[in-house]
């Protein structure tokens, strides 16, 4: 597992988060995707604001870090409640460059924040 993690980190540290317009912008592109996403609800547009974008990001840059994922989880689920902690997770896991390593333990490494987060409200993993 430490040679996954470390794996993670360095694709990481190569592939930057990438900014809030670029994220928005995307999402705007690809509507229907959304709706997937999201069992038909808008709430991936609605619940991804500038200040959750700075907490995704730094769950994104620190993904292997259980006490700063977690308490990023906290921070959001005490602001938002469920809608804004699966705005995040969606996030992260469809529009960061997570999804475009062809490295199995890069794309399943936000499997890492439904770990750290279960327990936190109505999150399970």
């Amino acid at each position: 597992m430490n040679k996954e993690l470390e794996i993670i980190r360095k694709y990481i540290a190569a592939n930057p988060y990438p900014t809030y317009e670029k994220i928005i912008s995307e999402m705007n592109e690809h509507p229907d995707y959304i709706k997937k996403l999201m069992d038909g609800n808008i709430y991936l547009l609605l619940d991804y604001t500038k200040d959750r974008h700075k907490l995704c990001k730094q769950i994104y840059e620190r993904i292997t870090n259980r006490e700063i994922v977690r308490k990023c989880g906290e921070e959001l689920h005490k602001t938002t409640n469920f809608h804004g902690m699966q705005a995040c997770y969606y996030t992260i896991s469809n529009f960061s460059p997570l999804r475009n390593s062809q490295n199995c333990a890069i794309r399943g490494a936000t499997k890492l924040i439904d770990y750290y987060w279960d327990g936190l409200g109505n999150w399970r993993c």
